[in-house]
């Protein structure tokens, strides 16, 4: 079983506003040059995945998001395991730590020296409202955890009016998911709340996970002052699956479903 929990609690001085999602500003890059270019005519190494496409991406697993990232594979394993690369090999085990950043509103999910090869499966990327991408070493502005490049979750901007969504989905192998979105309005303070709970019963012989998410974030003011604070939850207790072994055994219908070392 994996449980983390994070809580971050961002406060900026300045006019009394919340920016909402409807009223997002257009994309924005800062270069060296003095003249307005395209972005497509520059040799760019970061990208924006909106909330939109995750929405419309539907994902199980961040390897489906972050795969239209230029630059970047996700290589998953079995269950929530994955591996990742972002203008790299694929780094398995203690040789990822330092090479990957990743972070959620800005925040690193894990201090330096506490990586973990597969941390992105603690983040809520399936409701997130947008992903960053940088890519390349960052080391001089993200710290030394960000040798490769660096992964920011970003969560959803208050909508303009309040509400309420449940989304239901259901798979093969005893697949379930329920996504629950939820947002309040009460004066200057605006309370919402997103939660993932996912059940696999996998594709091999005793494998499978049981996973939930839980993202709770508050924008409000107080006086001069804009609050945002942001609470992050997850637990995974998952049945890793092993490999099969043999020449060709991936072919053989009853050895690929088998799970020679089960935890």
């Amino acid at each position: 079983m994996n449980i983390s929990v994070r809580y971050s609690l961002l406060i900026a001085l300045g006019a009394s506003q919340i920016t909402f999602a409807s009223d997002s500003l257009p994309e924005m890059l800062v270069t060296a040059r003095q003249q307005p270019t395209p972005k497509f005519e520059l040799a760019d190494n970061s990208t924006l995945i909106t909330g939109d496409q995750i929405k419309g991406i539907g994902a199980t697993h961040i390897s489906e998001i972050l795969q239209r990232a230029p630059g970047v594979w996700i290589n998953r394993g079995n269950g929530q395991e994955h591996l990742t690369a972002i203008r790299s090999p694929v780094l398995t085990g203690a040789g990822s730590c330092a090479a990957f950043l990743v972070m959620e509103d800005g925040v690193p999910s894990r201090a330096n020296g506490f990586c973990n090869v597969n941390q992105l499966f603690e983040l809520n990327s399936e409701q997130a409202g947008g992903i960053e991408v940088v890519r390349g070493p960052g080391s001089t502005h993200y710290g030394s955890n960000a040798l490769h490049g660096m992964i920011n979750i970003l969560s959803s901007k208050p909508a303009a009016d309040a509400g309420q969504q449940l989304t239901l989905g259901v798979g093969p192998h005893d697949y379930n998911r329920q996504l629950y979105s939820g947002q309040w309005n009460m004066g200057d303070d605006i309370f919402q709340a997103h939660i993932n709970t996912t059940h696999d019963g996998g594709y091999k012989d005793d494998s499978g996970f049981d996973q939930q998410k839980i993202t709770l974030r508050h924008d409000g003011s107080l006086q001069t002052w804009d609050t945002q604070a942001l609470f992050s939850f997850s637990n995974l207790n998952q049945e890793t699956a092993g490999f099969i072994k043999g020449e060709d055994g991936y072919k053989d219908d009853n050895l690929r479903r088998q799970n020679p070392n089960p935890e």
